[in-house]
This record gives C-alpha cells, structure tokens and sequence, in this order.
C-alpha cells in the first residue's frame, strides 16, 4: 500500500513539472529588429542589447539584427555601442501571440564612450579614433594597474613603442626611446610637453620625466612620429604630452605611502626605499586647485653590474696587475692591483653614502574663469634630484659621479572663446634648471706588504692588507661640473572653426611661437675650467605655424606646416620648413585607417657646438654642427570588434645629417707626435681609421681642426698632444622602420578583467633602404680610438650610421 501510494506521488510529481514546463514555454515571447547608424541609416553590428531587471544579453549579427526571447511582461530595452549615444526602448511589450519589432536608430557621439579626447597629435580636440597621427593615452584608469609607479617614466613603462631605461634605482633619471629611436645617453629626439607647453631641458634637449610625480598626472599623451611641423625642434620621434590633474567640485584629498627592501648583501648597508605621496584638489563653478608633492628616499641601491670591478680590463691585457688567478702572475713580487679590485661594486658603494638617492618634487595647479568662454591656468612647480650613478665594472679608476638636478617652472595658459567657432589661445612658460655633479674615483693602484705567491697560497685577498680610506682618503673628487640654463617661451594662436563641405566640418589653426634659451657652465664654479668657447650661451626660436583640419564624411585631412629660425651668437643656422600631411578614414564604427607623412629636425646639442676642452680637455665642439632631419612615413589601422580592440602601424622613418662623435685625429694620423713612442699606436689606428672612413669624414673632421688652429684657439701642437680628443660631425643617412602593434581583450562576463598586448619590432639600417626590405645587413668594420681611462681599450665608431661598407 505505502509503495503504491509512493508510485502515484512520483507520478503527480512528474506531471505538475511538465505542465509547468508547458506552460513556461507558451508564456515566452519575442522581441527582434534592427539598430542602423541615425546619420547614414547602415546597420550596425556588434551593438549589445540589455533588459533591465533580467540577465538577458544580445550582440547584433552583421546586418544589424538582434533577437531575444522574454517571459511575458513589459521591459525597458537599451543599446550600447563604442563611438555612439546609448539608446533606450521603454514599455517594450512581450507576448507569446507575435514578436514584437524594436528598431533603434542611434547617432555617433562627438567622442567614443569611454574614448580618450587627445589634443598632443592634432593641436585641437580630436577623438582618438579619428586622430591622424599615431596616439597611445595612459589614462588615470589605467594608473591604479601600474604597481610601484612614483613618476611619469614608470606609467610609460608597458605604453606600446615606448621604451624605457632607467639610469640607475630608484628616483633616477629614466631615458626614452620611441620605436627604437633616441639617443643612447639623453631623450633629445622626445619632445616634453607638460599641458601642451614645451618642458625640455635647454641644455642638451632631453625630456626628463623623472621630475614628475605620478600625484600630479591626469593622463599621458604620447605621439608617435616626426611632429616638427606641429611643435617644431626635438619632436623627430614623437612628443610626450603630460596633462596634469585640475580640481573638481568634490574636493579630494589623498595620502601615498609605500616602503621596499630589496635582498641584504654580505658586509653591505640594508637596502630599502620610502615614497611618500599627497595629492589635494577642490574646485568651483568658476575656480579650480590642485596641490601635489612627492618624497622618495633610497639607500643601499643596487646595481645590475654582475662583473667585478676591472676585472675585465685585467683578463684582456688593458691593465696590468700581479694578483693570483689573472695573466701574467708573478708570485715572488708584491701584488699590485686598482683599489678595490675584484670587488663587488654594490658592496663599495655601500661603504658611504655614495649610493643614497633622494627626490622630491612639489606642483600647483590653479585655474579661473574671469569671463563667459574664458579659461585662464596657472601651474607652477618645484623638483630636486640627488642621484648615483655607477660608470661601470670596466672603467679603471672605478667612478661613481653624483648629480644634483633642480628645475623650478612656471607655465600659463589662457584659452578664450571668442565665439562658438573663433578660439584664442596663448601659453607662457619659465623653466630654471641647473645640473651638477661630481665626479668621485678610487685612486691609484696600491701595493701589497707580502709577495704575490702568500696570497695564492691562503686564498686571502691583497688588500686586506690596506685600510684605502684611511691611507688615501677615499673618495676623492675628481671634478665637479655645474650647468645652468634658464629659458621661457609664448605661443599665440586662433583657431577658426568653418562650415566647409559639412556643419563645422573644417577647423584652422595659426599660431606664432618664441623662445629663448640660455645656459652657462661658469669657470668660477667649474674649478676655474672653461668648458665652452663662450659663457654663457644663447639661442632664440621663432617660428609661425599652420594646421588645417577637414572632414569630408568619413574622411579626415590633416595638413600643416611650421616655418622656424633659430639663431645663436656664431652663426643663424638655416631657416626650416617641416611639412605634415595625414588623412584618416573611418571603415566602420571604431575602425580608422590612417597614412601620414612628415618631416621633422633637431638643432644640435649645445655641448656639441661649444665645447672647449670639455670633459677634462678632450672634446671640442663643432661651430659647423648644424640640424639633423627626419622624415616619417606611417600607415596604420586602429581597430574595433565585440572583444577585441587594437591598432597596427607600420613606420619607416628616415634621417640625414646626423650627429656623430667621432675622434678629431682619428683620420688625421699626421698630427700624432712620433717622438713620443706611446703615441706609435694611435698613428697606426688613425691611419687605418683614415681608409675605412674616407675623405668626406676626413675632409669635415679637418674643418674642426682648422678652425681651432686657423683662430689661435688650440695650437697645432697641443693637439698632437691630445690624443684622444674628439668632435661631432653631421654625416650619414640611416633608417628606422617596423611595425608597432597593441591588442586590448576585453570579456563581457568579466568586465573587470582586461588583456593588452602589444610588439614592436623596429630594425636600423645605413643609407637609403628600401620600405619593404627588412634584412639586417653585414655588421660594419670598427675604428679604433683609445679610451679616456686606459690607452689599450678600443672604442667603436657606429659607422652604420656613417654609411661605410661592410
């Protein structure tokens, strides 16, 4: 009885769900249709279509159509689509009886949702998707990803074609290159913009991100490419636009702080780093502040040098020592080696403070609005950077030079709205910045109290033997060097915004740019050294600019220019044009395809063109030096699908007249002294660097020689007694090209989660290579030049870039 019972509930059971399964299934309706561009009435595919109050999701197929299944019920539908207005459908109506036709017409926005506006590639407010040149933005969204970041360096690390080096640890100097090119030592081929005023050190041209705290930063811009014809000189490989944060209505006040350790070496300090950081912000309908500061102190910095100090010197013969385990030992004499040879060189360095590190910098930001349609900022600032920075386990004496970088700035902007389609701008910039360093060494060689072979016999080290410090007075300075430059800047423009083919379709911008720079290496803080032919020195800029900016539908034109003259106390150099002209086409909703071509300079380095037995008498500038010039040729496609995002460039960029040091006698073998017998090898060297280099390099080092000679400067004879001074000349043709790529993956269902990735492969050949051949070439021969430490030690001329076979 109780089985049969239990058979018959079973048997309800079952029933009750397939009648409830039934009569789901007959309250379900649906709801379809399309959703086309509001402007040219095309489909939109991709589109994602939600149900408020429902886990429902559907993506629209190519031609635009969506489907969805729905209980029963009134809904609220909505769209969303990249590049476009959301959209909304209320008292959508589900029955089971007849699917109910929803259509969205939705209309592109002025700027993609969740899409940067740049200003760096076009001077104007442009859409990333629709810029015509190669853009990357680091955005404060993407700061809180950036583990550890304390300067605008450390946010550029992983941005696609950037490449980053930092000098030393903690709070140094990092060096930028963009897609490959740069110099290996400086920034010079990087234009700094701080709120699109220039902000590069007047000196050698470099843009030093270090002195900027991350508290301070809004987002980073980063153009990609010759922008001369937009910003003028030092913009050959692109521009880094920094765009500082403003206050907001809400005020804001944050508090940084973090602490690291690295691994404690044997007999060395403790190695540790503290970064503190606060940032503050407030503002009104017609006023705006921010206030920013950074500390960062680090101690016991570790190097990357894994080999021992002159060790390698010692094992390939360029200095001689008598030390067990290294060529030539005699055991029956005294050891004699560099101090602290052998060594580890993180654990000298931790012997004082030589490898402390210290920053801090300070920014105020301050904004107002005086009238209706005017914006007047104010953003001023203060950095310091006391840094090591370790020359190597190969230079004998060992050297560790300490710089004291300070930069104070001012900038103003004042942006007026005349009328809706006439706009005024004009900045205003002040930097100071001075540079000093000094120059600490290990002196020289040392003698040990026993013979060789009792430290072979113990395995105990020589110089334990020798208290350096105390004996010799470790370190000594051996020459301190102090720079300082000074330079302020104005740009007016007006930009003018017309109907021309479409409603607002044409914008023109005409602008007229100044500057002045000046720097100084005074002898009476230089030891009474003068360094330069002239202290100090001065340059003025000036220059008048256009951009046009059309749009035709889908398509828009970029084409401008800057006329630029620089001059300075020898010579003016010539007057340069840089053209630019770029297109962009939009395919679809978020995919652009974009060309562009350009042409860009860079003046010389002022220590290139003034140097005056600089860097202890052995190099004298160019008076001739003149620009360097690039042309940049670039086609790219920026791209958008359901997941996946990206853009793939490819570039080829090719520059002319290029800087390079080269040894001033290295094809002068006649000016070498033969009565002195040391100097038999460089007269060998010289003479076979004067066939592999030829008689145009010749024919210009000459010009340098003559000039001091013919001027009374430096006399025949004391050249000949300086052998290894050396010059820069301009010579060479070289190019860079590749392909610059970067992927975002994003998955619906975790939102949170985002993939980049991106390559850059870039290859550097001499003369004119063709765009499409990528083959490396034969490796060039070497010339031979002796290095500033040690007469044996060669030193490698890039002949790639001076076109020599090979």
């Amino acid at each position: 009885m109780l089985k049969r019972v239990k058979n018959v509930f079973v048997f309800f059971l079952l029933m009750t769900l397939v009648i409830s399964g039934v009569s789901f299934a007959q309250n379900v309706g649906k709801v379809k249709g399309k959703v086309i561009d509001e402007k040219s009435k095309q489909p939109l595919p991709g589109v994602t279509i939600t149900v408020d109050g429902t886990d429902a999701i559907a993506f629209t197929d190519e031609n635009g159509a969506y489907e969805l299944e729905l209980p029963e019920g009134t809904y609220v539908l909505r769209t969303e689509f990249l590049g476009y207005v959301p959209g909304k459908a209320e008292n959508v109506v589900v029955s089971s009886e007849k699917a109910n036709v929803v259509n969205f017409s939705m209309k592109e926005a002025a700027a993609f949702t969740g899409e940067e506006v740049v200003v760096t590639g076009e001077r104007l407010n442009v859409p990333l998707s629709r810029a015509t040149a190669s853009v990357s933005v680091e955005s404060s969204k993407k700061f809180e990803f950036v583990s550890g970041a304390e300067d605008a360096g450390d946010l550029l690390k992983s941005t696609p074609g950037i490449q980053m080096e930092s000098v030393g640890g903690a709070g140094s100097e990092k060096r930028i290159k963009i897609r490959g090119q740069g110099s290996p030592i400086n920034n010079n081929r990087v234009l700094l913009l701080i709120d699109g005023v220039p902000a590069q050190n007047p000196r050698v041209g470099t843009a030093d991100i270090s002195d900027f705290p991350v508290e301070m930063i809004e987002r980073i811009e980063v153009m990609k490419g010759a922008a001369s014809a937009i910003y003028g000189g030092n913009a050959q490989s692109g521009v880094i636009n920094i765009i500082t944060k403003k206050g907001r209505k809400k005020p804001i006040f944050k508090f940084d702080m973090k602490v690291s350790t690295y691994q404690h070496r044997h007999d060395a300090n403790q190695d540790w780093t503290q970064y503190y950081g606060v940032f503050h912000s407030w503002g009104g309908k017609n006023w705006d502040y921010s206030i920013s500061g950074s500390y960062l102190f680090s101690k016991g910095l570790t190097y990357a040098e894994t080999n021992k100090l002159a060790v390698s010197a010692a094992r390939q013969g360029y200095i001689k020592v008598n030390y067990p385990g290294f060529p030539d030992f005699e055991p029956n004499k005294p050891a004699t080696a560099p101090p602290y040879f052998n060594y580890n060189p993180n654990v000298v360095f931790d012997t004082s403070d030589l490898d402390d590190a210290e920053n801090y910098n300070v920014n105020v930001n301050f904004g107002f609005k005086p009238f209706k349609g005017n914006q007047v900022r104010i953003n001023t600032g203060y950095a310091f950077r006391h840094a090591p920075n370790f020359f190597g386990s190969f230079t004998v004496p060992s050297i560790d030079l300490v710089t004291r970088n300070r930069r104070e700035w001012l900038s103003f902007t004042d942006t007026w709205e005349i009328t809706p389609k006439l706009t005024y701008a004009l900045k205003f910039n002040m930097d100071k910045i001075s540079n000093t360093g000094d120059l600490f060494f290990f002196s020289s060689d040392y003698q040990s109290k026993r013979k060789a072979k009792y430290y072979a016999r113990t395995g105990e080290d020589p110089q334990e033997d020798i208290d350096f410090w105390k004996a010799t007075g470790v370190p000594l300075n051996l020459s301190p060097f102090r720079y300082f430059s000074k330079d302020w800047g104005i740009d007016n423009s007006i930009t003018f915004v017309s109907d021309i083919f479409e409603p607002e379709g044409n914008s023109l911008t005409i602008g007229h740019a100044f500057r002045w720079e000046k720097v100084d290496l005074p002898p009476s803080k230089n030891e009474g050294l003068k360094q330069y032919l002239e202290t100090p020195q001065h340059r003025k800029s000036t220059a008048i600019y256009f951009q046009d900016l059309q749009k035709i539908g889908k398509l828009n034109i970029n084409i401008g220019g800057r006329w630029e003259q620089i001059t300075h106390f020898i010579d003016d150099f010539d007057d340069e044009f840089s053209p630019r002209f770029a297109v962009n086409y939009e395919i679809s909703p978020g995919t652009t395809l974009r060309a562009s071509v350009g042409r860009a300079f860079r003046p010389p380095e002022y220590s290139h063109v003034y140097y005056f037995k600089g860097q202890g008498g052995n190099f004298f500038g160019n008076p001739e030096l003149t620009y360097d010039i690039a042309w940049n040729y670039e086609l790219g496609l920026k791209f958008l699908t359901k997941y996946v995002s990206g853009d793939i460039a490819y570039y080829y960029t090719k520059y002319s007249d290029q800087e390079v040091e080269v040894p001033l006698l290295a094809a002068n073998p006649e000016l070498v002294n033969l009565d002195n017998p040391k100097n038999v090898k460089f007269f060998k060297i010289y003479k076979k660097n004067r066939e592999i280099l030829g008689a145009d390099v010749a024919d210009a080092v000459n010009k340098v020689l003559n000039y001091y000679i013919d001027s009374g400067l430096v006399s025949k004879e004391e050249f000949i007694g300086v052998p290894r001074a050396r010059t820069w000349i301009n010579r060479g043709t070289a190019v860079y090209q590749g392909f610059d790529t970067s992927f975002d993956i994003e998955n619906p269902w975790l939102p949170n989660l985002n993939l980049n990735l991106s390559y850059l492969f870039t290859r550097a050949r001499a003369g004119n290579v063709n765009p499409f051949d990528f083959s490396q070439g034969g490796a060039p021969q070497p010339v031979k030049a002796p290095n500033f430490v040690t007469d044996a030690r060669r030193d490698v001329v890039p002949l790639n870039i001076l076109e020599v076979d090979g």
